[in-house]
């Protein structure tokens, strides 16, 4: 008996490294298309906005991710409707696969579903609107 509780013990200890998932290497260009929905021209005399549905494959964003220290990166983004380069900044979560960053307007929570691919949720909320979209975008 304790021969096979030895016997499961050693082959558990196996078994665990290979649960881990390793850091992933987030450099390189990551590009896909969105949908969501938004309002734009949120004023004071108008502050109900205009509400606006953006469709899958309307629009196309690239984040290129340029350096990376340990868990943190560094990086910018543009999109087909916003062409000027906004800086990036991110974090890898403690497991390995979740991704929190920031930009210029808007914040991003995201998983990597494998080495080169990954949802996204983005939020932007300013005096100019506000929006909330989902991605998954690829590593080229």
């Amino acid at each position: 008996m304790m021969k096979k509780i030895a016997s499961l013990i050693v082959l558990l200890a196996l078994c665990i490294p290979t649960l881990a998932v390793d850091m992933p290497n987030m450099i390189g260009n990551w590009t896909g298309s969105y949908e969501g929905v938004g309002f734009e021209n949120i004023t004071i005399s108008n502050p109900d906005g205009n509400l606006t549905s953006f469709k899958i494959g309307e629009t196309t964003w690239t984040i290129s991710i340029e350096e990376q220290n340990g868990a943190g990166f560094v990086g910018k983004k543009s999109s087909t409707t916003n062409p000027v380069m906004q800086k990036l900044v991110g974090i890898i979560g403690f497991d390995n696969k979740t991704i929190s960053m920031a930009d210029e307007t808007g914040y991003y929570l995201g998983e990597m579903i494998s080495p080169t691919e990954m949802q996204l949720l983005h939020y932007e909320n300013g005096k100019d609107g506000m929006a909330a979209v989902r991605s998954t975008i690829t590593k080229e």
